[in-house]
């Protein structure tokens, strides 16, 4: 990593479109998805910084660091490879301790149509953004949580 480029701007379109390209997203769906407007890497490219809160959804969106997009890192990825929120019985990884959903290695004897939707589901968790998971599995236990609670009375 070279000085001149920590906190370039258009040092840092070029590491988005880096990592853009390895993960099949074109331009304009990063944009959208991170309702940004339409011109933002053009500006970047031409030197303009964008406001931290655009570069840290575009970070998330594309699951690396903001330190590795503004060239403070060479490593694109986050401070912790894992998340484990035991209150509220998130999980991902090998192992998922007492929770009905584990997102990675999924071994159970189980049909397989059920063995399909938790695919399915996989697949669906696997393309968001990790806070965008966090949030989703989030309400899914809440509901759980709530149905529980209610089978209970």
């Amino acid at each position: 990593m070279e000085d001149e480029n920590l906190y370039n701007s258009p040092y840092m379109a070029n590491r988005i479109k880096e990592i853009a390209k390895v993960r099949n997203l074109t331009m304009k769906s990063i944009l959208e998805n991170c309702n940004l407007g339409s011109n933002t890497f053009s500006h970047m490219l031409h030197g303009k910084m964008i406001a931290s809160d655009s570069l840290a959804k575009i970070a998330d969106y594309l699951e690396c660091s903001v330190d590795y997009l503004l060239g403070r890192t060479d490593n694109p990825e986050f401070g912790t490879s894992t998340l484990q929120n035991s209150g509220n019985h998130i999980a991902f990884g090998n192992s998922c301790q007492n929770n009905s959903i584990a997102i990675g290695d999924i071994a159970r004897d189980v049909s397989s149509e059920t063995e399909e939707l938790e695919q399915e589901i996989c697949s669906i968790l696997k393309r968001l953004p990790l806070r965008k998971r966090t949030e989703l599995l989030t309400i899914m236990y809440h509901y759980v949580d709530e149905n529980e609670e209610k089978e209970g009375e």
